[in-house]
């Protein structure tokens, strides 16, 4: 990494306490509570599906081993077995997606808030669109699927590096980490991109250059993300402030 990447990274880090100042004094608490309840309402449903999963799997594995509709301790541990496997292997699903589904679902709230952000820093008004907000998300949706699919693709090349060459695993884990904190980081980056106009093209152009700054962004996000609930009510929303607080910094962020 180059010295300036490096000094991005930690440029990154600082500006998580610029972003909770820029919270605190403009007094947008509110911005949390939209991550909170999209946080509850899919784990809620990641619950009911496991539940629903049980049920319908427990009756096709009991049509072939009637012996275990027979009330039985072995019958009450299987059962119980089978619905904690499906909660964790869901609940596992689902933190893997989580950060994909939060930028789709939460893309409208992502750019008014990041707009609200560069109106401030920028003391410009950006009038209103529902065009240019509907463009908006839709840019957003192409951007996390490009970036899933990129990130999935560079995941795949470690894993197998992994299983070929067991012995780099601390290194390995160390890579994952920073691959999924920099897509994390790139896409936070794009909101504020998207507000000043530029392509998808010229946006990435820019997450490359700004590499450090991404990484530095995502993996205070990702390490967040550990803390229950709090790490997914306000990681989200303080990440994108951050890297909005970074960039603005940067002379050559254009």
């Amino acid at each position: 990494m180059q010295s300036s990447h490096i000094r991005q990274f930690f440029d990154a880090i600082k500006a998580y306490r610029l972003a909770w100042r820029f919270v605190v004094t403009n007094r947008m608490w509110w911005i949390f509570l939209v991550p909170f309840g999209l946080a509850v309402g899919l784990f809620t449903l990641v619950d009911w599906l496991s539940g629903q999963l049980h049920v319908h799997l427990w009756e096709l594995i009991s049509g072939h081993f009637p012996i275990l509709l027979e009330p039985s301790w072995w019958w009450e541990f299987t059962s119980w077995l089978l619905k904690l496997t499906l909660k964790v292997l869901l609940f596992l699903f689902y933190l893997k997606i989580y950060r994909y589904l939060t930028l789709l679902l939460l893309s409208p709230v992502f750019s008014m808030v990041s707009e609200l952000l560069q109106n401030k820093l920028t003391g410009h008004q950006k009038p209103f669109s529902f065009v240019a907000t509907l463009k908006d998300f839709w840019r957003g949706v192409r951007v996390a699927f490009r970036n899933l699919s990129r990130e999935l693709f560079y995941s795949l090349i470690i894993y197998v590096l992994a299983l070929l060459l067991p012995i780099g695993l601390p290194i390995y884990s160390v890579l994952l980490l920073l691959v999924e904190s920099y897509f994390w980081g790139a896409a936070m980056i794009d909101y504020r991109n998207e507000y000043f106009g530029l392509s998808v093209r010229k946006s990435i152009d820019m997450q490359s250059k700004f590499k450090g700054l991404a990484i530095g962004n995502g993996l205070i996000l990702n390490l967040g993300l550990l803390v229950p609930l709090a790490g997914i009510t306000f990681m989200p929303m303080l990440a994108l402030i951050s890297a909005g607080i970074s960039l603005h910094q940067k002379p050559t962020a254009s």
